[in-house]
Formats: structure tokens, C-alpha cells, sequence
């Protein structure tokens, strides 16, 4: 996580661990503190129980065949002595903060949290265990550690130095602005979170912001299924800023955002290469040409310029309102609608019929000028989201350090009128998607073959005349008589398949023989696939024969399923 958040240029001010002591000093004054207050008393738990995994389950979480749901063993009836915190003296509070404030984001879910939760009764809380002994110790009660929520919850404030000398940061920064989680934890922190804070008689952050699941083509992510995503690889490829962008523009607050090569691809291309990369592009290239590279001072004002600048002007403000209501996708379409008229007033004045014009020299000037101006305070609000590109920017269109500032970003005229342009590099070029899916269907072919080679040797599944899975490495053939949008559909299709297949090579425990049960049978199913896709799009190298002797020989699978007693 920290090599990813420092690829991802995401910042954060602490590690938290929650092994770390001043976090388990912070937890074990709070739990002491609720217990004084009488809002945590001793009862008794009940639920299945799983001898060889120690573990309680409730009937929910039993598998298929109501057994345990990590060895899938039988379980038993069981008891144990716990604490409990108590959650119904919260339950109206709790009910108005989520109905008839704006304290959750977006407000719809309230109603599935009250309807679910709230309405039916909320159950006290079981907040300590006995049959086994990592976690935190109970001050009082030795036999006791304290169990998942009150530890958990904790550290959003231990962090601060609550109830702890180790930082000093809570007057400082608590209550929070907004506090962001994702939907499969929402009921804890919009329920259990508020209810802690209440008993403790300490102040609610502000808002609870509560955002979905990237998936994959629709799927939620899963290593299991294989269809997990490297945000290395991705970031490697097409630079960490355009990721982020493509996260933060497709994800409403909410709502599950599919990830899709396709959809990355369409969305630089059109937003950053076509849109903004374009826009900076043509208007330092202009600014080059017509006056070798700084701007005159003089003037001339005309038609179009009051709707670009008063577009720009009000940018600032409704780029604010989104992100108070934690919309960042709105707020970033509402700055590329400010990129697109930038883009459309320079096709509106023709600065290239200007430029061929003695006596059109000021008008021209200000149309750049204009077009300067709208990038500055355009890349100024896109800076927190592109980090790394906006600089660049700022060097192509002369900007310093001051003009580029947060209250800069509501004027208009803050660049000098003399001000001098550099060309660069292209700050996000159009990616051909054809070239690009070829491409990475040759690196994921290369990872897959790898991966492949170790498999079919580890299980002795490849026939002795074949000594290297490499030899059917394929190279790529023109289409048959396929368009170019079926083309891309079909390489999406590929890499859909060949990412799938990818991930479960590097994610399964191959070693852990005892565990392969009907998965085994799955992966191969998606490597075959994987590979008749190759041979449908007319790739050299394989056959069905060639897929069916390397992967499919009974008698070696077979002979496999022998020795490890499949």
C-alpha cells in the first residue's frame, strides 16, 4: 500500500496499525470508559462454532452446506462469555442523523440502513471474545480481548493522540470534514461509529461519504475469480495521473464504477488526449507561431470572449459545491465543460485566419491570451487531481508558482499580458486502441506463458516432446475481414479473458495441493479460453491440438489427481 500510494502520488499523514501502543492504550481507556457508563455490560454469546478454526459464525455465514466457511468443516452449537456495548439507547439519534440530516452521502441510503437496521431493533453489540487471545486485553477482565469494532473504530481517533500522549492532533482536526468508506462497511460507520461517539459524548464527523466498488466489466473484483486489476501495470502504461482521473471522473458517490480497458481508454482519449491535451497543444503551438512564443501587449476585444470568460470565472464555485457534496465526478466534468468551450471558441474566432491578417494582430493576441488564461485556472483545480501532469502544463503556458493559486483560480487576467509560452511534450497523447490492445495482449501473453510453464511442470501435465510452453508464443496475423470496431470488441474480449487467466496464475496457492478442489477445473477453463481466443482472432502459433495436448491430457491430469488424492 505505501509503494502504491507514493506510485499513485496520494498523500496521507499517518501509517495506522492497529498493533501500534498508543492505539491499544487509546482502545483500552475507551472500553473501560463505556463500560463505566454502563453502556458495556458481561453476557453471552451464542452461534456456530468451529473447533479447528476457533471461530464463532453466525447462520449467514455458513456455507453452502452450513459449515464453516474457512475449512468447511462441520460445526456445533456454542456459547461464550462476552461483553456486549449497547445500541438501542442510540437508535432514535441515530435515525434523525440519517433521515433528517445531510450527516450521510448519498442521502438515499438512509433508507436502507433505517429500514434494515434501525426499524427491526438494533442488537446490542458483541465487543469482546474468550477462545482466543490476539487482540487487545480487557483492563478488567484478563480472560476478555476486545473484538473487532471498538478496536477497529478506534483508530479514526487514536491517530489524533485521543486518550493517548503520542500525538496531539485532535483539537486540531476532529470532528472530520468527511469521512469516507466504502459500501460494504457503510452500516458499522454510519451505526456503531455514531452510537461509540455518542456514548463517549464526543462530536460526529461531518459527513459520512459512502462510495462503491470499482469493478471489472461489471463484475466486483475478486482474486479468486481472477479478474483483479494491477494498478502497477496500469499506471506504468498510462502514467499515474490518467488513472486517477479515469477513477475519479467515471465513479459517482454511491454508485459501483466498472472498469473496463475499453472505458480507460475511451475516457483519456476523449477527455485528456482529444480534450485538454489538445486544447494546450494547439494554444502554445498558436502562441509559437504567430508570436514566436510571447504574446504582445496590446489588445482588442470581440464576440465569444465574454462567454469563455465568464464560463471560466465561475468555475471556481461550482467546482467547490461538488466537492462539499464529496460529487467528484461532477466536479470534474464541470471543469472539462470549461476545457470543451476553450476548445469551441477557438474554432468560434479562427485564430488561423486572424493570424494571416496584419491588422488582426490584438485580436489575435487576445484570443490566445483568453485561451492561456481559461488552461491556467482549468489546470489550477485539475492540479489535486493530476499532480504530476498540471505542472507541465504550468510550464507551457508561462504560469509561476503564485499564478496558479487556489484564490487565483476565481480571477481572470493573472497571467502577465506579455507572457511567454514554452512547447513541450504532449501532455496526454491519443492512444490508437487497436495498437494498444495488440500490445498488451503481447505482454499479458508473455505473463500467462510464464506462468503456464510453471503449472504444467510443477503437476508433470506437459508431454516430454515439448520441453517449453514458449514455443507457441504467437505473433500476430491481420484480422479476417473483420471492421474495426469488431476488430476492438474482439480484442477487448481478449483482454478481458487473458487478465482473468493472468491473475489466477499469480494468485492461486499452488503448494496448498489440499485445497485445489473444483477451482482447478475452472482455471483451465478460462487459460482454454484465454487461448481459443488467440486462435479465433487468427493469431499464429496455436490450435485446438496444441491447447488439448499442452493442457488437457487426461491421463496427466489424471496421474495429478492420484497423487494429491483430487
Amino acid at each position: 500500500f505505501k509503494k502504491l500510494w507514493e506510485f499513485k502520488n496520494i498523500s496521507y499523514d499517518r501509517y495506522i496499525r492497529t498493533t501500534d501502543d498508543y492505539h491499544i492504550e487509546t482502545v483500552q481507556k475507551i472500553f473501560k470508559e463505556l463500560y463505566d457508563k454502563g453502556y458495556i455490560y458481561k453476557g453471552e454469546y451464542k452461534g456456530k462454532y468451529c473447533t479447528p478454526c476457533e471461530s464463532f459464525w453466525t447462520e449467514s455465514q455458513l456455507d453452502e452446506n452450513g459449515c464453516c466457511p474457512e475449512c468447511h468443516r462441520e460445526v456445533t452449537e456454542a456459547k461464550e462469555e462476552a461483553y456486549f456495548f449497547k445500541m438501542s439507547p442510540f437508535a432514535d439519534r441515530i435515525e434523525k442523523l440519517l433521515t433528517e440530516t445531510d450527516y450521510l452521502q448519498p442521502k438515499t441510503r438512509a433508507v436502507e440502513l433505517v429500514n434494515n437496521f434501525i426499524k427491526p431493533g438494533l442488537e446490542d453489540l458483541c465487543v469482546s471474545r474468550t477462545t482466543f487471545k490476539w487482540g487487545i486485553p480487557v483492563t478488567f477482565d484478563d480472560k476478555h480481548v476486545v473484538y473487532v469494532w471498538i478496536d477497529a473504530l478506534s483508530n479514526y481517533i487514536s491517530a489524533l493522540g485521543f486518550w493517548n500522549d503520542k500525538y496531539n492532533d485532535y483539537e486540531n482536526f476532529w470532528p472530520a470534514d468527511v469521512h469516507m468508506v466504502a459500501k460494504d462497511i457503510m452500516r458499522f460507520h454510519a451505526i456503531i461509529w455514531p452510537a461509540m461517539l455518542m456514548a463517549l459524548e464526543q462530536p460526529l464527523p461531518k459527513h459520512l461519504a459512502v462510495h462503491g466498488w470499482i469493478t471489472f466489466n461489471g463484475q466486483k473484483m475478486s482474486k479468486s475469480l481472477g479478474n483483479v486489476v494491477d494498478p502497477f501495470i496500469l499506471g506504468e502504461r498510462y502514467g499515474a495521473d490518467a488513472i486517477r482521473y479515469h477513477i475519479l471522473r467515471e465513479m459517482a458517490l454511491g454508485a459501483d464504477s466498472s472498469f473496463s480497458n475499453e472505458i480507460m481508454i475511451n475516457r483519456i482519449n476523449s477527455d485528456l488526449a482529444n480534450g485538454l491535451g489538445n486544447l494546450v497543444s494547439r494554444t502554445v503551438a498558436m502562441v509559437t507561431k504567430y508570436f514566436g512564443g510571447t504574446l504582445p501587449a496590446e489588445r482588442e476585444e470581440g464576440e465569444f470572449d465574454s462567454e469563455l470568460i465568464d464560463e471560466a470565472l465561475a468555475l471556481r464555485e461550482k467546482v467547490n459545491e461538488f466537492m462539499d457534496k464529496t460529487q467528484i465526478n461532477n466536479a470534474l466534468a464541470e471543469i472539462f465543460k470549461v476545457v470543451s468551450r476553450a476548445n469551441k471558441y477557438i474554432d468560434e474566432t479562427a485564430p488561423w485566419v486572424l493570424g494571416k491578417d496584419e491588422t488582426k494582430k490584438a485580436r489575435l493576441a487576445s484570443v490566445l491570451y483568453n485561451l492561456l488564461e481559461a488552461i491556467r485556472i482549468a489546470s489550477t483545480l485539475l492540479s489535486n487531481f493530476m499532480p504530476s501532469t498540471m505542472p507541465k502544463v504550468w510550464e507551457q503556458i508561462g504560469a509561476k508558482e503564485s499564478d496558479i493559486s487556489y484564490e487565483n483560480a476565481g480571477k481572470f487576467g493573472v497571467l502577465p499580458q506579455d507572457v511567454t509560452v514554452k512547447k513541450g511534450e504532449i501532455i496526454f497523447p491519443r492512444i490508437d486502441v487497436v495498437k494498444e490492445l495488440k500490445d498488451v495482449i503481447t505482454l499479458g501473453i508473455a505473463m500467462v506463458t510464464e506462468g503456464s510453464i510453471g503449472l504444467v511442470n510443477r503437476f508433470n501435465m506437459i508431454d516430454e516432446d515439448h520441453e517449453s510452453v514458449k514455443d507457441y508464443t504467437p505473433g500476430f496475423n491481420t484480422l479476417s475481414e473483420a471492421s474495426h470496431e469488431e476488430e476492438k470488441v474482439l480484442l477487448f474480449n481478449v483482454v478481458y479473458e487473458l487478465n482473468i487467466a493472468r491473475n489466477l496464475l499469480k494468485c492461486r496457492p499452488w503448494k496448498q495441493t489440499q485445497v485445489m478442489t473444483k477451482e482447478l477445473d475452472f482455471q483451465y477453463s478460462l487459460v482454454k479460453a484465454f487461448y481459443l481466443y488467440m486462435g479465433f482472432l487468427g493469431l499464429q502459433g496455436f490450435s485446438d491440438e496444441s491447447i488439448y495436448r499442452l493442457f488437457f491430457k487426461k491421463q496427466r491430469l489424471n496421474l495429478w489427481r492420484q497423487k494429491t488424492n483430487y
